[in-house]
C-alpha cells in the first residue's frame, strides 16, 4: 500500500478459485514511530520526602499497544498499559507514580 491517508483501513483482496471469484478483507492499522519518552526532572529530595514521577510519550499510534514501565534500578515501580483506549490516531501517553525517597536512592 502506498499513500495511506487514514490510520485504520480495510483492504479488500479478490481472487479466483476454480471458476468462483472470492473476496477477503483485512484491517490495516498504521503505526507511527515512537518519540523518546520524557521523564520529568525529579528535584533533590530528602529521605522520606514524597514526589510524583511523570513520564510522557508523545504522539503514540495506536496507543492501545503502548506499555510504559517505570523502574528504580532493577525494581519495577509501575507498569501501565493503554489497552482500554481504542483511538487509532496519535495520542500522548502519560504515566505518573508516587514515590518516597529512600536512603539508597541516588542520581
Amino acid at each position: 500500500l502506498l499513500n495511506v491517508t487514514t490510520w485504520t483501513s480495510n483492504v479488500l483482496g479478490f481472487y479466483t478459485c476454480g471458476k468462483e471469484r472470492k473476496e477477503v478483507s483485512t484491517k490495516v492499522i498504521v503505526y507511527s514511530p515512537l518519540e523518546p519518552p520524557v521523564l520529568e526532572e525529579v528535584p533533590q529530595l530528602a529521605v522520606g520526602q514524597s514526589h510524583f514521577l511523570t513520564c510522557r510519550v508523545a504522539a503514540v499510534a495506536p496507543i492501545r499497544n503502548l506499555t510504559v514501565t517505570l523502574r528504580r534500578g532493577a525494581e519495577v515501580l509501575k507498569v501501565q498499559t493503554f489497552q482500554e483506549l481504542r483511538q487509532d490516531e496519535p495520542q500522548a501517553g502519560l504515566v505518573t507514580h508516587g514515590l518516597t525517597a529512600q536512603r539508597q536512592d541516588h542520581g
